[in-house]
């Protein structure tokens, strides 16, 4: 049953934004958008609890914690150098310790040369995430590495809800990666502002609200791809390439 207090808080805030200028309106756009593209309410997961305690008291792999109250716990071969990222992954899988225990051989045997991460249960991360494992590959992928990658998601398939490449069921690979600050800095200060000026205190306020503490931020792909459908609305047309960077067109 509707909560006639809640219908009242959002009755009145969408009154209130379509009294606002349309520019103030893109941050709420990128925001719902990213959240389609990242999270849905799946059902719990029996296993997730069982697989995470694995993940702390298994000492055969490296591990140490990452994000916000050290949430997420990132796994590698032991005795490797730091290396740089080189792509990115993700799998939409149930998670158990047999499927930790399979991404954990395929690794350490070489098969992949990567590290993987997943978020501790009970956070938003680990029960709604669609991409509920991110691989960092810091070697380029084999076929043989693809396909092992294949078959680990294939046995713990949960679905297909993930952004980039489709490399097979419940596995897809990154297409775009994250977008160096740099490259963020070029969209607001010269791509953005020439083609729609008002936008860019709006976008800049999203991001300094959303992004990470350095300024200009990264943007991860699904951040690029929210911006993206939400800057359309505009009739805007985002591209982004690692050679040229971003382009603005306007849609005719």
């Amino acid at each position: 049953q509707e909560n006639p207090a809640v219908k009242t808080h959002y009755d009145k805030l969408f009154e209130r934004l379509q009294k606002s200028p349309a520019e103030q309106l893109l941050p709420f756009a990128i925001w719902e958008l990213y959240r389609e593209k990242h999270f849905h309410t799946y059902p719990a997961e029996p296993r997730y609890e069982e697989a995470w305690q694995y993940a702390l008291d298994d000492s055969v792999m490296a591990k140490k914690f990452e994000g916000r109250d050290a949430r997420w716990v990132r796994r590698g071969k032991k005795g490797r150098e730091e290396a740089a990222v080189i792509t990115r992954g993700s799998l939409n899988i149930h998670m158990s310790p047999e499927a930790v225990q399979e991404l954990d051989q395929l690794i350490e045997r070489g098969v992949v040369k990567a590290e993987y991460k997943f978020a501790q249960p009970g956070t938003i991360d680990a029960t709604s995430r669609h991409d509920v494992v991110t691989i960092y590959f810091i070697e380029e992928p084999t076929a043989e590495g693809l396909e092992a990658l294949s078959v680990c998601a294939k046995r713990h398939f949960r679905g297909n809800k993930l952004l980039g490449k489709k490399i097979s069921d419940g596995f897809y690979m990154s297409e775009i990666g994250k977008i160096a600050p740099e490259d963020v800095e070029q969209l607001l200060k010269r791509d953005l502002l020439i083609k729609a000026p008002r936008l860019v205190r709006s976008l800049i306020g999203y991001l300094k609200l959303h992004g990470d503490t350095r300024w200009p931020p990264e943007i991860s792909e699904g951040e690029f791809y929210a911006l993206q459908e939400a800057l359309a609305l505009y009739g805007l047309d985002l591209a982004y390439s690692r050679d040229k960077g971003f382009t603005v067109k306007r849609i005719s």
